[in-house]
């Protein structure tokens, strides 16, 4: 049976996130107001045909918003051991024995569109897409076992659908839910994978917006990111300093970064992201019948600590040049999509990944 987490579990093993919101809270209330002219209070705010005022999603010197991107990824050479002997897990013979096997690289193509779909003063709507390939090139791949193999002849990909509600309430405060409907696994574009395999994934905050410099709320998020099925608190805190020049831009635990802007076309920011999913192996069981499981899953974590340059090549046309460090967080085998919370049942098989280099390059257009 999987052990119950009482409340007083649940603050202890959150007290450091806890205490981080309760210091950005009492941050927000005791902000001064704003110092920035009329002119661009009206810009990051909206004035409806009664003349109220409500707030919207934009803050000051933030890095501009992504309308299409198009990018490729690349990762150096990295070791997979597969099928590891740990305390809590046994060798899983179905697997074959364990191996370790070197990954010439990882390579993939990114892309994603954002588009609002309503923009009034009391709603804002915004639909997207995205998709994430990523390839697998092993040193020897006629030796590999069953699970290596699946990532060398298939790789993994991820296509998302997903919305965006934004809905002020007044100048100052705000209701934000962001909705998610992904399809990640070994599958190909030719022959996808049940759509009963989708994964839903939504956030819920409310936000407050004290002036144009700042904006930051608080919620909860039912997330794939870590690997597995997991609700998490969530941190939204986006601020531009009164120089103009440094700001921050956040969503905890999932991301977050410092950000220079060297001028209104040259940003540059430094930070980590938090990515992952839950991939159903329908490729790998299709070829390696295995009486005992049906419904294998991949749980794919990963921190990528990142230096990101973003610099305007042509007006809403901006190059974005990405380098960093990824660190493997998990990259074990479930049977089934469950909530696993803080229990030590045993995954199917576990798997570890060294950490690679890596690099990033997109071309994207953008809303100024």
């Amino acid at each position: 049976m999987r052990k119950k987490i009482s409340l007083n579990d649940f603050i202890k093993r959150n007290k450091i996130f806890l205490l981080i919101i309760s210091v950005c809270i009492s941050n927000f209330v005791s902000a001064q107001k704003d110092t920035t002219s009329k002119i661009e209070v009206n810009k990051y705010y909206v004035i409806d045909a009664d003349g109220k005022t409500y707030c919207n999603l934009k803050v000051l010197g933030s890095t501009p918003f992504k309308v299409i991107s198009a990018g490729y990824d690349f990762q150096s050479s990295n070791i997979l051991s597969s099928n590891i002997a740990t305390a809590q897990t046994p060798i899983n013979p179905s697997f074959g024995s364990p191996q370790k096997n070197t990954i010439n690289f990882n390579q993939g193509f990114r892309f994603a569109v954002n588009l609002p779909i309503i923009s009034k003063a009391k709603w804002m709507v915004l639909v997207g897409f995205s998709y994430l390939d990523n390839k697998y090139s092993f040193t020897s791949p006629d030796g590999l076992s069953p699970f290596p193999k699946t990532l060398n002849d298939n790789g993994l990909r991820s296509m998302d659908g997903n919305f965006t509600i934004f809905k002020p309430l007044n100048e100052k405060f705000f209701l934000l839910n962001q909705n998610n409907f992904t399809l990640s696994g070994d599958y190909s574009l030719s022959k996808l994978q049940p759509l009963s395999t989708i994964k839903f994934s939504t956030a819920v905050l409310f936000g407050w917006k004290p002036h144009s410099r700042l904006q930051t709320a608080i919620g909860l998020s039912r997330t794939y990111r870590g690997g597995e099925q997991s609700i998490v608190p969530v941190l939204l805190y986006n601020c531009t300093f009164q120089n103009s020049k440094w700001g921050i831009e956040s969503l905890l635990p999932s991301r977050a970064a410092v950000r220079f802007n060297a001028n209104a076309k040259n940003i540059i920011s430094g930070g980590f992201l938090l990515e992952g999913n839950s991939y159903y192996l329908g490729n790998l069981m299709n070829s390696n019948p295995l009486p005992a499981y049906s419904k294998l899953e991949l749980r794919r974590s990963e921190l990528r600590v990142r230096l990101t340059y973003e610099c305007s090549i042509h007006k809403s046309i901006w190059l974005s040049l990405q380098a960093g460090y990824r660190i493997n967080s998990k990259f074990n085998i479930d049977e089934g999509d469950f909530y696993r919370g803080y229990s030590n049942l045993p995954y199917v098989m576990e798997n570890k990944l060294t950490n690679p280099f890596y690099g990033t390059v997109t071309i994207n257009f953008v809303a100024l």
